[in-house]
């Protein structure tokens, strides 16, 4: 798999244990979400998009479309 999707990708199933164990947390145990858990998950995947230059690629389909738009 590493191979093939590259580390980035391969390692990107271990954000999902923490999610589970909240969903399980708050499901199973009745635990109560804090405000600083969604803002930290919402930092990880930042992190992870900016990582795997996913930002750069939305960036450019939007100024794509923007483009044909405009001279269409």
């Amino acid at each position: 798999i590493v191979a093939a999707a590259g580390a980035s990708t391969a390692s990107s199933v271990t954000y999902l244990t923490p999610v589970v164990a909240a969903v399980v947390g708050v499901s199973v145990l009745g635990e109560h979400v804090q405000w600083n858990q969604p803002v930290g998950a919402v930092v990880v995947l930042i992190g992870i998009a900016v990582s795997q230059g996913l930002h750069r690629a939305v960036a450019a389909r939007i100024s794509r479309s923007n483009s044909s738009r405009s001279s269409g």
